[in-house]
């Protein structure tokens, strides 16, 4: 009984299947696949990170602050 050897590398091994479409069905999901890949960008861009929000707090309460200190300067 012969028993195929095992092989590591492409020799012994079968060929490549033929690809199931054709180029304008390849071409369609290559389109469609931009497009998620725009319409995910655009998501991302809208989310805002953390440390911006952060940021703008504390410059607003930076703010308010220097002006609570003004202001019982002022009139203390």
């Amino acid at each position: 009984m012969d028993v195929p050897k095992l092989s590591h590398g492409r020799r012994g091994t079968s060929p490549m299947p033929r690809a199931r479409y054709g180029i304008d069905e390849a071409l369609a999901d290559i389109k469609r696949l931009h497009q998620e890949i725009q319409s995910q960008e655009i998501r991302s861009q809208k989310i805002r990170p953390a440390w911006q929000s952060f940021a703008l707090g504390f410059a607003i309460g930076a703010v308010f602050f220097a002006a609570a200190i003004a202001g019982v300067r002022l009139l203390g």
